[in-house]
């Protein structure tokens, strides 16, 4: 992880430390069968699913926020213990702001999304941030087949993830969106 040394040692710069540990369980299960038919065909089947259950035993300092890409400048990964690696950590999204009274009573214009106000002081504040998430996902799998016919293979493969989340960094690479940013959330954001 990246740490900040504190300004009183006259430097104000970073270095990359390991400052945490974490711990991974799960089970793999793999399954396979290959056979031949006659002196030219052959075929074969497979399947497989592994588990992982992720998560953070100890960090240093307690908590680490990422220094790397958020929304609307905030970072958007959280290391604390009992969490996961890299687990999403911001503000929960409730609503858009679909007219011009909700805008004027919210403070952003229509189209902009509306956050849970979690402590219910009527400020958007880092106190109203949450775990969102985990881009690890809780089981990977994958599934698949291959023919073979006089010395030609063909091989068919599936793979996919579950139980992950995905954060949309696209939305702080788009083009066009320096005025929206600028205006958005004056009154919401502290």
């Amino acid at each position: 992880m990246e740490i900040s040394i504190p300004s009183q040692a006259g430097l104000g710069e970073k270095f990359v430390t390991n400052a945490g540990t974490f711990v991974n369980k799960g089970f793999e299960f793999d399954v396979k069968w290959n056979d031949q038919v006659g002196e030219d065909f052959t075929y074969g089947v497979y399947a497989n699913v592994t588990t992982i259950k992720n998560e953070v035993t100890e960090v240093l300092g307690g908590s680490f926020l990422n220094t790397g890409p958020g929304l609307f400048g905030n970072p958007i990964k959280r290391w604390e213990k009992g969490s996961e690696v890299g687990a999403y950590y911001g503000y929960q999204v409730v609503g858009v702001i679909k007219t011009q009274e909700e805008a004027d009573a919210y403070g952003s214009p229509v189209g902009s999304l509306k956050f849970e106000d979690r402590d219910g002081n009527g400020i958007i504040d880092d106190k109203d941030k949450k775990f969102l998430g985990s881009p690890i996902p809780t089981a990977t799998y994958g599934f698949g087949f291959n023919l073979g016919y006089k010395g030609v293979d063909l091989s068919v493969d599936f793979q996919g993830v579950a139980g992950n989340e995905i954060y949309n960094f696209n939305r702080n690479a788009r083009y066009g969106k320096e005025k929206r940013d600028q205006d958005y959330g004056k009154k919401q954001f502290s």
